[in-house]
């Protein structure tokens, strides 16, 4: 949803009005405007930049404790130096 949709469901006469234009449901009307309620367009970039980043971010450590257990597996890990001999 974009601003255009906050002005549609904002000068409707009712949230179930403005959802059935925009052809949504209400709860994830009511998530979308707790999370965007207030935040200008350049902030609302910001914000979904901030996320994917966090996305990336998780993913990266998710891949580094998989690699690091992968490792401590190996027979050939020296779990005293921490390095594969």
């Amino acid at each position: 949803m974009g601003r255009r949709s906050c002005r549609a469901c904002s000068s409707a006469s009712s949230t179930k009005l403005a959802c059935a234009v925009r052809d949504t449901r209400q709860p994830p009307y009511f998530s979308w405007k707790k999370k965007y309620e207030g935040l200008a367009p350049l902030e609302m970039r910001r914000l979904k930049q901030v996320e994917d980043e966090n996305t990336k971010l998780r993913k990266l450590v998710a891949d580094l404790s998989l690699d690091r257990e992968m490792l401590q597996d190996h027979p050939a890990y020296n779990r005293s130096t921490g390095s594969i001999s």
